[in-house]
């Protein structure tokens, strides 16, 4: 990721056209996210976890949504498992593919496509 706003831009239509586990695993193409796992925790794309020796702990949520909540082994870890979580372009471009993601949802909800949306409830 070169940090530019095209880039930034792809990853909200990412996240907007094919949701979060989609856009998150653009977000961490090429990167090790064991290495800034706060606590060696992480959510990742489910299709991602496949070989990585983290621990997948249930959460509803994040299977539904194609994600998995993971721990991973403390030796793969940074330093005693403190990792800062994403900084900088990653971090900005998440919040990009978050974006998307939050645009699709509401033009859903309010154009009545959304379970449960009615004309009444717009």
């Amino acid at each position: 990721m070169n940090g530019a706003s095209t880039d930034l831009r792809r990853c909200r239509e990412l996240g907007r056209e094919a949701g979060l586990a989609a856009g998150l695993a653009a977000v961490l193409n090429g990167f090790d996210p064991a290495s800034v796992a706060p606590g060696g925790v992480a959510l990742l794309p489910a299709a991602a976890v496949s070989g990585s020796g983290a621990e997948v702990l249930p959460h509803p949520f994040a299977a539904r949504e194609g994600l998995a909540l993971v721990r991973f082994p403390a030796g793969r870890t940074g330093a005693a498992g403190t990792g800062t979580g994403l900084t900088g372009v990653r971090a900005a471009a998440l919040t990009a593919v978050r974006t998307g993601c939050s645009t699709a949802c509401w033009t859903r909800r309010w154009s009545g496509s959304a379970p449960g949306a009615s004309a009444d409830s717009r």
